[in-house]
């Protein structure tokens, strides 16, 4: 329909703005990503997308929705203060329990010290650099992909008439695309061929995909932005899991495996069970749900 194409249109600039602005600024083609002052320079020009990206909502909801509505724009950014607790507590705990193999393995390891908490160790006490990557990973990438893609695009989709399934199969597919451009990080920084940079690209374009459509999820059942942008940073922390406990004979955990198995089988098991009660859109009173079903 007219008000579906309106709004997968508006979204689709968003999503092209979002990681344009990335590549806005002149001189830093030849300085990895990592650069303070490439970091620098993108926290401004992501911030200005993201804080303009409402005005696109607030458009829409007069000149695209196919649903009655005169809740405020704040509402449909996930702003509220209605199950304001639950969101602050239940979506991460759900998070929590589908990585509980890999906090069982980082837990045999010796203790529970990701990537990102060593990151953020590291941080208060050495460079620049580390500041500010710690700062990205941790703060800025996931609030404002958070805001961008969950409370703005999901709710355009919504306004626009697409129910919960396809708001949370179109929104993370836009999410994925956005990671591409890491395809010119690759090749040109980090000296990729053209065919390892694809294969690492289509990897992340496959798991960014899938916690899409899982934050999506998240944001419509809920209606807040702080419970997908947790899960965002929770997840960030953690990175991808570590398999080769798995498959490596040389790992020091390879006698674990099977116990850490287990417990990557009753992390996804709970997880499964637990999605739904946790996520019941009758504890958040979410409006964005409502007029989606």
């Amino acid at each position: 329909t007219p008000s579906e194409l309106h709004a997968l249109a508006l979204s689709a600039a968003l999503a092209v703005a979002f990681v344009g602005s990335l590549y806005v600024w002149r001189g830093q083609r030849h300085l990895h990503r990592n650069h303070p002052s490439v970091i620098k320079r993108r926290f401004v020009s992501i911030g200005a997308v993201t804080l303009l990206s409402p005005l696109l909502l607030l458009y829409a909801l007069h000149n695209v929705s196919r649903v009655a509505t005169s809740s405020s724009v704040w509402l449909w950014l996930g702003l509220t203060w209605s199950g304001l607790g639950y969101a602050l507590v239940l979506p991460l705990a759900l998070t929590v329990t589908l990585f509980f193999g890999p906090l069982v393995h980082l837990g045999l390891k010796g203790g529970l010290r990701v990537d990102a908490i060593r990151e953020v160790v590291r941080a208060a006490t050495s460079g620049e650099e580390a500041r500010w990557v710690t700062a990205r990973n941790l703060l800025v990438a996931p609030l404002c992909e958070e805001v961008v893609f969950r409370c703005v695009i999901c709710s355009l989709l919504v306004l626009g008439g697409f129910g919960p399934a396809a708001t949370s199969l179109f929104s993370p597919v836009l999410f994925g695309i956005a990671h591409m451009h890491h395809l010119i990080m690759l090749t040109r920084q980090m000296g990729y061929s053209l065919q390892q940079s694809l294969v690492a690209v289509t990897f992340q374009l496959f798991y960014t995909t899938l916690f899409g459509m899982y934050a999506s999820f998240v944001f419509i059942r809920t209606g807040h932005m702080v419970a997908p942008t947790l899960a965002h940073i929770f997840c960030n922390m953690m990175g991808f899991p570590a398999l080769g406990w798995a498959v490596d004979k040389q790992n020091p955990l390879y006698h674990r495996r099977f116990l850490i198995g287990l417990a990557f089988i009753a992390g996804m098991v709970g997880f499964y069970f637990l999605l739904s009660p946790l996520t019941d859109p009758h504890l958040y009173g979410s409006i964005i749900y409502e007029h989606a079903t």
